[in-house]
């Protein structure tokens, strides 16, 4: 059912004015508009088709496979932030302004960190995570939602992110007391993980989310050690082990998000093949 433009869960998955999606759903999210619109799965739970692809709304949601990660709080933040963005686009700031000013922040916090190491950098590590992962919703929110998406904006997103990702992280292969290995390691499996998801669009799926351990996810880790570092306390014995957890994650990431890609793919090729077959016995059984 349909109550002020709000898609409202029930026993048998979520309704609205459009078709509906099969469950399990979580949650509930706001439309634009209450008419004409769709509801279709995703990786990452349900978009909303509200009068056309621009005023998409992504509902806030756990994924249709039960596995959540940090990112599935970022409708939320993105609520929160939708305020400024408007006021930025007034501004006539872009998108790409935005992915170019994070990349930029992190290269530059990613080379004090290599070169003149401290406290005062190292603390600095979670409040630019908390800022990037701002700049992140905000340039995708004004792509999305005020008409800024561009072809070179998808290029800087995602290369942003994992040269974002390896100026922040390999410093932490210097700090006495971390496995450096291990850090090397979950950098390299977290830039797989990336391109295993991107690489979802290439095999016509959708670009793939999949958990257990997203973007988001890395940061909160990785805010945590520099919060750690800052505070002059020696790494315990067992942070190798954990690392080495992390680096299991990140691996099976990579393959949930292949196999994902994969099933998606799969499942919109029989799709249309149904679909011209249907077609197809339309045709003959049409008188002339």
């Amino acid at each position: 059912m349909v109550r002020n433009g709000f898609w409202e869960r029930d026993s048998g998955g979520l309704r609205g004015p459009g078709p509906r999606a099969p469950g399990p759903w979580s949650d509930r999210g706001t439309l634009k508009s209450p008419n004409e619109s769709l509801l279709v799965p995703s990786s990452r739970g349900a978009i909303v088709y509200a009068g056309g692809p621009a005023e998409r709304v992504r509902l806030s949601i756990s994924a249709p496979d039960g596995t959540m990660t940090l990112y599935d709080l970022k409708p939320r933040f993105q609520g929160l932030l939708r305020p400024l963005v408007r006021r930025l686009a007034a501004a006539g700031t872009t998108a790409n302004q935005v992915t170019v000013l994070a990349a930029f922040g992190s290269l530059a916090l990613g080379l004090w960190l290599l070169l003149a190491p401290g406290r005062v950098a190292w603390f600095l590590v979670p409040a630019w995570l908390l800022v990037r992962m701002a700049c992140n919703a905000v340039d995708g929110m004004l792509a999305r939602e005020h008409g800024q998406a561009s072809r070179l904006g998808a290029y800087l997103n995602e290369l942003g992110d994992v040269v974002s990702d390896a100026a922040l992280y390999l410093p932490f292969a210097l700090l006495p007391g971390l496995p450096a290995a291990w850090v090397v390691a979950i950098v390299v499996l977290a830039g797989v993980s990336e391109l295993a998801g991107v690489l979802g669009l290439v095999a016509g799926a959708s670009r793939r989310y999949d958990g257990p351990l997203g973007k988001s996810d890395r940061a909160l880790l990785f805010g945590l050690l520099g919060l750690w570092a800052g505070s002059g306390w020696p790494f315990p014995r067992w942070l190798g082990w954990a690392l080495a957890a992390v680096a299991g994650l990140l691996a099976w990431t990579i393959v949930r998000r292949v196999r994902a890609g994969l099933r998606e793919a799969r499942g919109k090729d029989a799709s249309s093949t149904a679909g011209g077959e249907a077609e197809l016995e339309a045709s003959h059984a049409s008188p002339g």
